[in-house]
């Protein structure tokens, strides 16, 4: 009698949770696991069910315990107005869907979202990891007699320094980079160039090329080396000094002229009215 009870108990406990089981799992959920953005852009993490979507809450990646969303709370906005929720149809086999419309996305806004979706046949908890890309910003160069140095930070993935010269020709091989990643999780990139004795080129860029959202991205900056620098700088002093000193030069060389000519003239004067007197 004892083993009888213990086997219905078992059939029953089978049922129950085969019954839970089938509840929980009669509304089909999705959502993403990883979503790209720029900084700056609008983004939307979106979440699907299967039937009508009852409450949705969303918390806070960087308070975990702070709700931003909460349809039963009549919290659909949050406090900086940057962050919606939108309840509206989708295409089949998904019946309704859950976007949460992020605008001017900050870097701030980095983190993992957990979502939590009720709808009439089960819920769902999700987390939504929300990655922002950042470009490199700030580039800047610096010089010496013996090496040319690029900076550039701000990346949110590791990118590398090119070098050319005045003349497109490819200096990389000849430069050391190191990169760093800073606290923030950006990146600093920093390029050294040495030159060559007696090096004669007019100028150096660096090009920061990395990836950005799938693309290839590149931002540039030049330097001129000091030489040409000092060049151009001699040549217009010594341009100036020469006039200065032809230019006076030139004045008194006139004046001299004048008063070589004027008394011949007074001179010719004189002796051909004498000539007439005697006549």
């Amino acid at each position: 009698m004892a083993s009888l009870r213990c086997v219905v108990h078992c059939f029953l406990l089978m049922f129950i949770t085969s019954s839970v089981s089938q509840l929980k799992s009669s509304t089909n959920f999705h959502c993403p696991s990883l979503v790209n953005v720029k900084v700056g852009d609008s983004v939307q993490l979106i979440c699907y069910a299967s039937d009508d979507i009852w409450n949705v809450i969303v918390y806070d990646p960087l308070n975990g315990n702070e709700k931003i969303i909460d349809i039963y709370e009549s919290k659909t906005v949050s406090a900086d107005k940057r962050i919606t929720l939108e309840i509206g149809k989708a295409s089949p086999p998904y019946k309704f869907s859950a976007a949460l419309h992020i605008s001017s996305v900050n870097i701030s806004d980095e983190g993992t979202y957990i979502v939590f979706l009720e709808a009439a046949g089960g819920h769902e908890r999700s987390r939504i990891e929300l990655r922002v890309e950042v470009p490199y910003s700030n580039i800047s160069m610096t010089q010496n007699q013996s090496a040319v140095f690029c900076e550039a930070q701000g990346g949110s993935v590791e990118g590398q320094i090119h070098w050319f010269d005045g003349h497109q020709r490819n200096w990389t091989k000849s430069a050391e980079m190191i990169s760093n990643k800073m606290e923030n999780g950006r990146f600093m990139l920093t390029s050294v160039l040495h030159l060559k004795p007696f090096s004669i080129m007019e100028k150096y860029c660096c090009t920061v090329v990395y990836r950005l959202m799938g693309n290839t991205e590149e931002m540039s900056s030049c330097i001129s080396t000091n030489g040409k620098s000092q060049g151009q700088g001699s040549n217009e002093e010594s341009r100036k000094t020469y006039g200065i000193i032809i230019i006076p030069l030139v004045l008194m060389a006139c004046v001299a002229l004048v008063i070589y000519f004027h008394p011949r003239k007074r001179h010719f004067k004189q002796g051909r009215g004498l000539l007439e007197t005697v006549q």
